[in-house]
């Protein structure tokens, strides 16, 4: 089995030789901001671009603003990057407008002011969310299609993005090549629309209720790993076709970084995505003791191994490369909804009482109706149909692909994503 910790070394900045100077598009944001942090720490030459700044001064930082055809130009050819890392995106919840300007429009401006100004890589933040149309999305890998119409602007703007990125992908020598990582629920220290969301239901008062029967997998992906993936991307751009052989070999489960990982939950299960054995005595005995209240979780089932390809159809692999690709990225740890955050509700003090749930077809039917409300108050609608889909569908993603063709590992397990969060959001109060 592949274990992460040789993955981890990988990155390390006493091994790294930097062979790019990176122009991080977007750092400013909460990936972004990771992301040319990490670049620094380990040594490379890296400048940040985003409309303020708001994050250390030892980076060099340059406003600019995606929409601004030509300043994007006069940045990038002053800077002369040789990796641009756009991680640029409006926040859930505007209007299709402001998507359409800066997701499609501005990425479109930005992939024209890299191929003119000599880039030779151009990695794309996308989403997981470019394939979600609502429905539910179990085990999924890069051969769903987009879908024919997205769940809402934002999705659909970062798929028309990522399409545009894609495409723009010349394996010609001396050409730009691109790829883009789908990211699935960014967590992590800095976040504040995940974490604030979950903050800001617990002082709602609404932790005692539930939409769905959370029975449905979700992928929550820590922003180190995330970070990880671009940084792997990055390397690899360049790199040949992987041997057909690699989607044909077991390499074994995910591995946590903690050597009995134990994701704490509201309710112990005795199943998993796609168990491959048996339930245990010792894990049915721990699923009991949780549910008595005994402070223990049982292990957690992890996604099976899914091979990627038909073997007997190796022509497929002469596409399984990094350039001109696509890959969903998770920490391959897939939870039941509710159970997130609960466990982050649990980690700031709070326990929520036995909930209160509502069928999601009647949560949806609560939804309509507040949006209608919310439409004629001139208010924006705290509890919408879109919310409902995203706390009652099942998503949760292969990452096969990225583990074969990028070499990724998720470097920090769910649970101690959970927990460096946590710390983090409780030293923010202190020094409040």
């Amino acid at each position: 089995m592949i274990k992460v910790r040789e993955h981890v070394m990988r990155n390390d900045t006493n091994t790294h030789k930097p062979q790019d100077s990176y122009l991080v598009v977007g750092g400013s944001g909460f990936l972004g901001n990771h992301i040319a942090e990490t670049l620094h720490k380990r040594g490379d030459t890296v400048f940040v671009t985003d409309l303020v700044q708001r994050h250390s001064n030892a980076i060099e930082f340059h406003s600019a603003d995606l929409t601004d055809k030509d300043a994007l130009h006069a940045l990038i050819a002053k800077l002369k990057p040789s990796c641009v890392i756009h991680t640029a995106s409006p926040i859930h919840g505007l209007s299709q407008d402001i998507y359409q300007a800066v997701n499609v429009d501005g990425t479109a401006n930005l992939l024209e002011a890299s191929r003119t100004n000599n880039v030779r890589k151009f990695i794309f933040t996308s989403s997981a969310g470019t394939v979600y149309d609502g429905g539910d999305l179990i085990d999924v890998d890069e051969r769903c299609p987009y879908p024919t119409k997205a769940m809402d602007a934002y999705n659909q703007t970062k798929a028309d993005a990522e399409k545009l990125v894609l495409n723009a992908n010349n394996d010609d020598e001396g050409a730009m090549r691109t790829c883009a990582i789908r990211p699935a629920g960014i967590f992590g220290p800095g976040d504040r629309q995940v974490l604030a969301g979950l903050i800001k239901v617990v002082e709602n008062n609404q932790t005692k209720y539930q939409i769905g029967n959370n029975e449905n997998l979700f992928d929550w992906t820590y922003v180190h790993n995330v970070v990880h993936a671009h940084l792997l991307a990055a390397e690899k751009l360049f790199n040949a076709p992987v041997d057909p052989s690699i989607f044909t070999e077991n390499i074994g489960f995910v591995d946590p970084t903690q050597n009995d990982i134990k994701v704490p939950t509201s309710r112990s299960r005795n199943v998993g995505p796609h168990p491959t054995r048996d339930v245990t005595g010792d894990e049915k005995q721990s699923a009991l003791m949780y549910n008595k209240g005994v402070k223990e979780s049982k292990p957690l089932v992890r996604t099976k191994f899914d091979q990627f390809i038909d073997p007997s159809k190796p022509e497929i692999a002469s596409a399984l490369k990094v350039s001109g690709n696509a890959f969903f990225i998770t920490n391959g740890e897939p939870i039941y909804f509710w159970d997130f955050p609960r466990a982050v509700w649990k980690g700031i003090g709070h326990i929520p009482p036995q909930p209160t749930v509502f069928s999601s077809s009647l949560g949806y039917f609560l939804g309509a109706a507040a949006e209608v409300f919310a439409w004629f108050s001139g208010r924006e609608a705290g509890f919408t149909r879109y919310r409902v889909n995203y706390a009652s569908s099942y998503r949760f993603f292969n990452i096969e692909k990225a583990r074969r063709v990028l070499g990724y590992e998720p470097v920090v397990g769910l649970e101690e994503g959970i927990q460096n969060t946590l710390d983090w959001y409780k030293s923010t109060q202190i020094k409040s």
